[in-house]
């Protein structure tokens, strides 16, 4: 089930990488907890984009390629505790003037939120 909303995460330790911050440990959807069981998959993705007169071409291959700040999402699907099968992603764009972006429920599969906990 396709969500996209916005959630709390926590992590067990803190990343030194503020753009790579790593899988949660647990996160908060409509003021539920869910903790993390295991880890199912990860992947990225860091499209750059061209925009005319703000990036040279060079940096937009490298953003691509190797995940520059504020660019792309790292996405994790994961099995909570209670056996709920999630996609979340961080999205690493910044929103508005904010550097922070945030984290966000992308999908559910299989369960439903009431079957959790």
């Amino acid at each position: 089930m396709f969500i996209c909303e916005p959630i709390e995460v926590e992590f067990e330790m803190v990343s030194g990488l503020k753009k790579r911050p790593g899988p949660p440990i647990r996160f908060v959807w409509r003021e539920r907890t869910f903790e993390v069981a295991e880890i199912l998959s990860e992947w990225h993705e860091y499209k750059g984009e061209e925009i005319p007169g703000q990036r040279p071409r060079f940096f937009i291959r490298s953003a691509r390629r190797e995940g520059s700040w504020g660019v792309g999402r790292d996405f994790y699907r994961v099995r909570t505790a209670c056996g709920g099968v999630y996609v979340l992603y961080y999205d690493r764009r910044p929103k508005g003037r904010e550097i922070d972006s945030g984290w966000v429920m992308y999908e559910a599969e299989g369960r439903s939120q009431k079957d959790e906990g």
